[in-house]
Formats: structure tokens, sequence, C-alpha cells
């Protein structure tokens, strides 16, 4: 069934928060940048872009959050690339983090936008940087994310 909405709130709260408080260099770039955008639709889990520097910090930061449970650095070679895995236990649901290192000049980190969600601000993906991410999908629910965050972004140039 996965954890319920609320539960993953407060979850990227905190993860917000805490990034925030121990400047960790991150971008948001799954299913809660999409809804950021503009577009939501239920997930249960969160997707981020991290600076390879700043991963291990990361981990040790979201441990009072309530992310303890440590997959590790999971590969994915048929994307070739790899993320690391840790989660949270909300509500006897496992909440999944997926937290994709990258190099600290990575254009993704440098092009990131900024919303404001709940008094936090937070640093999600480009929208056309979300776009091309999600474009390589083959998942039906990331087409239709690709074609509502290109109305967003029409939208947005056309006012």
């Amino acid at each position: 069934m996965g954890a319920k909405a609320d539960d993953v709130r407060k979850l990227l709260e905190g993860l917000v928060e805490t990034f925030g408080r121990e400047n960790i260099d991150y971008a948001l770039c799954g299913s809660w940048a999409v809804a950021l955008w503009g577009y939501s639709r239920m997930t249960t889990d969160i997707d981020l872009f991290i600076a390879e520097k700043d991963l291990d910090r990361a981990c040790r930061a979201l441990e009072p959050v309530g992310f303890v449970l440590k997959a590790g650095r999971i590969p994915l070679p048929s994307a070739g690339i790899e993320f690391y895995g840790v989660s949270a236990v909300a509500d006897s649901e496992i909440v999944p983090l997926d937290m994709y290192p990258v190099p600290e000049d990575d254009p993704y980190l440098g092009r990131k936008g900024h919303v404001v969600w709940n008094d936090f601000e937070v640093p999600i993906l480009d929208i056309d940087d979300l776009i091309a991410m999600k474009s390589k999908s083959e998942r039906g629910k990331d087409r239709i994310d690709v074609e509502e965050l290109r109305r967003i972004r029409d939208e947005k140039i056309s006012d």
C-alpha cells in the first residue's frame, strides 16, 4: 500500500530543514520536484541529486529525521548510473529516499531552482532538466509528468 502522503511530507520537511541547516548541496528530482513545479501526483518516495562530497554527511544528518535503513550504493547498469538508497519507517511502511550522487560541478546542481514550500526554501531541478531526465524513462507515469511539466513551462513562458 505504501506510506501515507502526510508521513512522506513530514519526512521531506525534516530532510529539507536538515539539509538546509547542514549546507548540503542537493536538488529534488523525482515526483516531489514535479509536484513543486505544479503537477501533483501521489508518491511514496523521495528522489534527489546530491553533491558526491556531501553524501556521507547527508546520511549521518538524516538519521535523526528517521532515515536509518541503509541499502547503500545501488547500481543501475542499464541507465549507467547509481544511487544511494536509505529509507525511513512511517506508520509501519517503508519510505525510500534515493540519492543520486553527482560531482559538485554537475550542471543539474548548477542550474537548480528554488521554491518556497511549507515555509522552507527547497532546491529543485530546473524544469527543463527535469523534463529531460524524465523523458529518458519508459514508464507511463514519467511520460505524463513530462507532458504536464511542458504545459506548466509553456504557461509560465506565455505569462
